[in-house]
């Protein structure tokens, strides 16, 4: 538990202001990768608006389906980060938990050939909505889902056989909410990727018959912040080219470590070449 004197000003070493959140962390993270990407999401028309829309465009993502609404705010978060680079977030999901069916740029994704489908605050129509264009057009999906879907999931307001991802990546905490649904899941989709921090994690593919456990190295972390958004972006751009589960296993955990290695979600990126070097077996 944090605990603080009611009242008191609490010094701090240093502050740094850093844009966020599932969607930009891993457009960026998939344009580091060496592809054309293009971010849909929803922010308000204030300074941080700006802010997140500038520094996406300096890093070629099109964000031209950005949604900017008038009476909404950015979504924002505090994060605490601890010695041990373990962190307390406290999350203003604002605009971004207000993405509606009107604001999917429909025929824009209908040309795709993948999305990546992160948190969007557990709106299920506009979900069914990603499922059902996905399936019907033959794109791949990926998805890792946040606290609001899975929860989704959990009630049976949103049923495993409308979930048309290729891929659900998701962390060990988030997949034991789903203890019920486990086997179903890990038939139905091509692969659940579950990550466990320093532990590793595990992978189901084959509708669940083939299993992998990966190791992941200990390493002093800075800021465990978007550490799973680039495990899964990695994961992903390692099984669109075509390589094993074990090999998009070390693509993942190389991009998260050296995500953890600096402040912020976004600054330790890799790019395709460098995530390559890091990720080639030891001779």
């Amino acid at each position: 538990m944090l605990c603080q004197v009611y009242g008191d000003k609490v010094e701090v070493e240093q502050f740094q202001v850093q844009t966020g959140g599932g969607a930009s962390n891993t457009a960026t993270a998939f344009k580091r990768l060496g592809y054309n990407v293009a971010i849909v999401a929803e922010l308000g028309q204030d300074n941080l608006a700006g802010l997140v829309e500038q520094e996406l465009a300096a890093e070629g993502v099109s964000v031209a389906n950005l949604i900017h609404e008038k009476k909404e705010q950015t979504g924002g978060s505090v994060i605490l980060i601890g010695p041990d680079g373990g962190r307390t977030v406290l999350v203003h999901r604002g605009a971004a938990a207000m993405l509606d069916v009107a604001d999917l740029p429909l025929e824009t994704l209908r040309q795709t050939r993948w999305i990546h489908l992160s948190s969007i605050g557990g709106r299920l129509e506009v979900l069914q909505t990603i499922f059902q264009l996905a399936r019907e057009n033959n794109i791949g999906l990926s998805w890792n889902p946040g606290k609001a879907e899975l929860q989704l999931l959990v009630s049976r307001q949103l049923a495993v056989a409308d979930v048309s991802a290729h891929l659900l990546v998701l962390n060990k905490e988030e997949w034991d909410t789903l203890d019920q649904l486990k086997t179903e899941l890990a038939t139905r989709l091509y692969q659940v990727i579950v990550t466990n921090g320093d532990r590793g994690g595990q992978i189901w593919w084959a509708g669940g018959a083939e299993t992998l456990e990966y190791p992941s190295p200990a390493t002093t972390s800075v800021d465990d912040t978007g550490a799973g958004d680039a495990f899964g972006a990695a994961y992903v751009s390692a099984y669109l080219s075509g390589l094993p589960p074990v090999v998009a296993a070390q693509w993942g955990v190389a991009n998260a470590l050296s995500v953890i290695q600096s402040i912020g979600a976004k600054t330790g990126l890799l790019s395709r070449s460098k995530l390559e070097t890091l990720a080639a077996p030891q001779k």
